[in-house]
């Protein structure tokens, strides 16, 4: 079954070979450990989720850090903080989970072009399957593809499944299990967890017009949000909606308004004092 999920991943994905493994948090640490060999220093996104900080703390690579989605900064920060000949990989959220805002991967892109054997690398746990013409993520969204782009995600989010996976060429994957101590570490994912992942990829894989609703439906939603006064909410098919507070200024009573979409028979987490949930 594990096999059956990378086989069905790679597919998917256009790619030769796949990795499957137990959760989708531990992508990140897998790609910089499997590719230390070939940078010298990391570069972050400030805002990037726990698992990519977590993950450049497991390597022994200098780490630095640049403003939320500022290709200025980042361009700033590779003059200033690169040596001659040294080889940078850039990494970040390509769909940033609290705000749906996608980083500007294909300016990213642009500026590495300056930087011999440099690497751009993409956690897309909230963008593998939803975003992307075939819904391969934040890369195809943006147009960028070649020699070390790289991207990780997960299969708990639009799959429906469970585990982290990781595509690309044979040998990409064969390094990544060779330098990466957590494929040959961690324990494998459940079988019946696999089995719910496989099925979920043939869905969507069999079925792209559950995407294509999907897409009308953010949209619809984000539309209805403009009309009733929320104006910044980003035009992308992102199904993470950001309502920042209301231009009139009146706070809103987000309990209150759980119970009354709960009355209509939609159900809405909402945790508050602050927690990532409540975000």
């Amino acid at each position: 079954v594990l096999l059956d999920v990378e086989q069905k991943a790679a597919r998917f994905f256009g790619a030769e070979s796949a990795l499957y493994y137990v959760s989708g948090y531990l992508g990140n640490a897998i790609l910089l450990q499997g590719l230390a060999p070939d940078y010298d220093v990391i570069f972050v996104d400030e805002e990037s989720h726990y698992s990519i900080l977590d993950g450049a703390s497991t390597v022994d690579k200098p780490m630095v850090t640049f403003a939320h989605a500022d290709s200025d900064d980042l361009r700033l920060k590779l003059s200033r903080s690169l040596t001659s000949g040294q080889r940078p990989l850039v990494i970040s959220d390509g769909v940033f989970p609290t705000s749906g805002e996608i980083a500007p991967l294909a300016v990213y892109d642009t500026i590495l072009s300056d930087y011999p054997g440099s690497i751009l690398c993409v956690d897309d746990a909230h963008a593998y399957m939803v975003i992307g013409e075939t819904g391969r993520g934040s890369l195809e969204y943006c147009g960028v593809q070649g020699e070390r782009r790289y991207s990780c995600g997960t299969l708990s989010k639009a799959a429906g499944g469970h585990g982290g996976i990781i595509t690309g060429s044979a040998a990409l994957i064969e390094q990544l299990k060779r330098y990466s101590k957590i494929p040959a570490g961690a324990s494998a994912v459940p079988v019946p967890a696999a089995a719910a992942s496989a099925a979920g990829l043939a869905i969507l894989q069999e079925q792209p017009e559950l995407r294509r609703q999907l897409w009308a439906n953010v949209a619809y939603a984000k539309k209805a949000f403009r009309e009733l006064g929320f104006e910044s909410i980003p035009d992308t098919p992102v199904p993470i909606i950001c309502l920042c507070a209301h231009s009139s200024g009146v706070p809103l009573d987000l309990a209150l308004i759980q119970q009354q979409l709960f009355a209509k028979g939609i159900a809405v987490l909402y945790v508050p004092g602050g927690s990532y949930t409540s975000v």
